[in-house]
C-alpha cells in the first residue's frame, strides 16, 4: 500500500471516513488486512461494511489516528470496546484499556501470582508511606489491568501481612512463612516502620 488514499467505513451503519495509512497503522490488525486482502469484502455506496458498533469505533478511529485513547468522563461501553479491540486485532488499544476506579471505591492490587486484594485508599495511604502513596496521586506510573487493579511487580503470597500491618500496625510474626520475604516486600513497599521492625528479628 504505497500510496495514501482515502476509505470510506459502514460500521453498524454509521459511515466513517478517513484514510488508508490510519487504517494500516498496526499492519497486524484486521483493518490492515481488510485493505490488503485480495478477497471482497461487502461495500455499500463504496463503504466497507464492518459489523461492529458504530458509536464505539469512533474512539478505535481516534486511537489508530493519535495513538492513545482518549475517553469522555462518562463513558461506560469499556467492555464493549475491549470486544472492539479483540475484533480489529489492537492489543495496544486493549491494553489502553483501563476501568476509572472511584476514590472512594476499593483499590485492587493484583500480584505476579495471580492474587488480587481489595483494601481502600484510606488504608493504604494510612501511614503516609511514600509508594502507596505516590502510586494513589499519580506521581508514579503503576501499570493497571482491565479492571482497574495495579499491577504490582511481587508474590502476593505474604501480601496479607503488609495489609494488616497498615490495618492495626500488628503482625503475628509466629505465623510468617518467610519473614526475608516479608522484609523484602516492606522495603519494596517503602514501609520503613515494618522495615525497622523485622530486621532485629532476622538479626540485621
Amino acid at each position: 500500500m504505497d500510496q495514501d488514499y482515502f476509505v470510506g467505513l459502514n460500521v453498524g451503519g454509521k459511515i466513517y471516513q478517513t484514510f488508508s495509512a490510519t487504517l494500516t497503522k498496526y499492519p497486524e490488525s484486521f483493518l490492515a488486512r481488510l485493505l490488503d486482502s485480495p478477497m471482497p469484502f461487502a461495500e455499500s455506496d463504496g463503504n466497507f461494511l464492518i459489523d461492529q458498533d458504530g458509536e464505539v469505533f469512533r474512539h478505535v478511529l481516534n486511537f489508530l489516528r493519535y495513538g492513545k485513547l482518549m475517553l469522555p468522563d462518562d463513558f461506560k461501553d469499556f467492555d464493549l470496546l475491549k470486544c472492539q479491540a479483540d475484533f480489529f486485532g489492537l492489543e495496544s488499544l486493549k491494553s489502553s484499556i483501563v476501568r476509572p476506579v472511584p476514590v472512594l471505591a476499593a483499590v485492587g492490587l493484583r500480584f505476579d501470582d495471580g492474587k488480587v486484594f481489595y483494601t481502600t485508599r484510606e488504608t493504604l495511604m494510612k501511614r503516609k508511606n511514600p509508594f502507596f502513596t505516590k502510586m494513589l496521586n499519580g506521581e508514579i506510573t503503576v501499570a493497571r489491568d482491565f479492571e482497574g487493579n495495579y499491577v504490582m511487580d511481587r508474590d502476593g503470597g505474604q501480601f496479607h501481612y503488609i495489609l494488616k500491618f497498615l490495618r492495626k500496625d500488628a503482625i503475628d510474626y509466629n505465623n510468617v512463612k518467610d519473614m526475608r520475604s516479608l522484609l523484602e516486600d516492606a522495603k519494596y513497599f517503602e514501609l520503613e516502620q515494618l522495615v525497622q521492625k523485622l530486621q532485629p528479628r532476622l538479626g540485621l
